[in-house]
């Protein structure tokens, strides 16, 4: 019997010009950093979701200091926009408890 994690999209996004490029730990914390890309030159609208326990979601620099928090919605995730060729960088951190005991490495 195959665990559900194990066959579980982490993450989803739903414009096929957006390319989630890097999942990683983050350098000086537990919590984990998103790296995505426009990559056909246009704008895009993103939905991202996780199917992971996301608690808090912040717009980072290349060197992953916080610029700004963004608002999480467990069901509904979080909405982007990108212009032409933009990265987008985020780090996010886990809600993570007993219960659910998630963990990236």
């Amino acid at each position: 019997m195959t665990n559900i994690l194990e066959s579980l999209s982490y993450f989803t996004i739903d414009a096929p010009n957006v390319i989630l490029e890097t999942i990683k730990k983050a350098e000086d914390s537990d919590d984990v950093v998103l790296r995505l890309y426009e990559a056909y030159g246009g704008h895009a609208r993103v939905n991202l979701k996780s199917a992971l326990p996301v608690r808090t979601v912040y717009l980072t620099n290349i060197l992953e200091d916080n610029l700004v928090k963004y608002g999480y919605n467990q069901d509904d995730g979080i909405q982007l926009k990108f212009g032409p060729f933009q990265v987008i960088t985020l780090k996010l951190t886990m809600s993570v408890n007993k219960d659910n005991g998630w963990t990236l490495l």
